[in-house]
């Protein structure tokens, strides 16, 4: 090949699955975890704590009273981290300001019902009234140390709250990157079909004005078939090989009332092959250019070959032909269509796809496409 090797780079992922999806309930669960495993700990601290220091007062009464407010604090911070959800996508300035709002106000209510289950279930403090007992019990000691508990959980709760943000951040961006990559494989792909559109008809009112009216209304009736299979495919769509093959002999049949003597058509493509997906029409650009830059140009008979291998793991699509004796062959072959080519395998493939086209040495045009072998969508 006369033309240099064009290699394609990854701009995006389509639909085919490299994007990593965001699990929304990954953060749920990462959250009960933290909750649940930080409420676990200050319980435990706190019972070997007061054993440590008075066994004597640890019994059962203790470790249950205990239980039910950690049990509480736990509830408590589920209600920070809903409200901590509420506010994403504050100003982080606020959200600081909140977050330690929420932590004091969690301390003094966790204190709050810290007095309340240990007078049920022990008793108020040396037998004195319960009230003197809230007030002179050391309660505002109990809510500045219950207050660094709510900090750390507080923060804990923030930091995941900003990790949940990122996360959907990002899967805002990858569903804005797949539908603006929808967009321009919908774009590419339409681009297709006028062009080929035009042509045809515009052969078919040659015919009629040349007194070929069977050929003009059979050419018509296969351009019909083609567009309407062609009109119900999705631009982004990924098809059997053996459908795309279908379908470009649709397309084929059409050129062959244009071109009956000039146009000769191989299939050389293996039974084992054919349920392999390919982007749907990624061949018609490449069938096209053949069309118009060789048969169209030659007065010789053209043939055209259209040939599947696997190589290297990969599926390999060739489409040549050998030019006839047009002097201009489809070296002419350029234009949007193969430059469109290149585009779609990308944005389906990435850099696991590549494409070159040139014309060949011994006249007429060879086209290779290379990409994954993948047998389900």
């Amino acid at each position: 090949m006369n033309e240099p090797e064009t290699r394609l780079n990854r701009l995006a992922s389509a639909e085919s699955g490299e994007q990593e999806s965001v699990d929304p309930a990954r953060f749920g669960r990462i959250a009960i975890a933290v909750i649940a495993g930080f409420w676990s700990l200050q319980f435990l601290y706190f019972t070997i704590d007061n054993y440590s220091r008075a066994p004597h007062f640890e019994g059962w009464p203790s470790v249950t009273a205990r239980a039910i407010v950690s049990a509480f604090g736990a509830f408590i911070s589920f209600g920070i981290l809903k409200v901590l959800q509420r506010c994403i996508g504050m100003a982080f300035v606020k959200r600081t300001i909140l977050a330690l709002v929420l932590a004091y106000g969690g301390a003094t209510i966790h204190s709050l019902v810290n007095w309340a289950v240990f007078l049920a279930i022990i008793g108020p403090y040396q037998g004195g009234n319960p009230i003197d007992t809230l007030v002179d019990g050391g309660f505002p000691l109990l809510v500045y140390l219950f207050s660094w508990a709510y900090l750390a959980i507080t923060v804990l709760l923030l930091s995941l709250t900003y990790g949940e943000e990122l996360l959907l951040r990002e899967r805002r961006i990858a569903e804005l990157s797949r539908a603006a990559d929808r967009a321009r494989l919908s774009a590419l792909r339409y681009q297709l079909s006028p062009h080929f559109l035009f042509n045809s008809l515009n052969s078919a009112a040659s015919l009629v004005s040349g007194k070929r009216n069977a050929d003009a209304e059979l050419m018509l009736e296969n351009l019909a078939d083609f567009l309407r299979a062609t009109l119900k495919l999705d631009a982004d769509a990924e098809i059997s090989l053996k459908d795309e093959l279908a379908l470009q002999a649709l397309y084929l049949d059409v050129e062959k009332v244009r071109f009956p003597n000039r146009l000769e058509v191989v299939k050389d493509v293996p039974e084992d092959l054919l349920d392999v997906f390919v982007p749907s029409l990624i061949t018609q650009p490449l069938i096209e250019n053949s069309i118009k830059h060789s048969v169209a140009q030659s007065t010789e008979r053209v043939r055209l070959a259209i040939a599947a291998r696997e190589r290297d793991g990969k599926l390999e699509l060739r489409v040549t032909d050998d030019g006839g004796n047009a002097v201009e062959g489809a070296a002419g072959g350029e234009g949007v269509g193969l430059e469109n080519v290149g585009r779609r395998l990308s944005l389906h493939f990435g850099d696991e796809a590549w494409f070159e086209a040139g014309a060949r040495d011994g006249g007429g045009f060879d086209a290779v496409l290379k990409m994954p072998i993948r047998r389900s969508r």
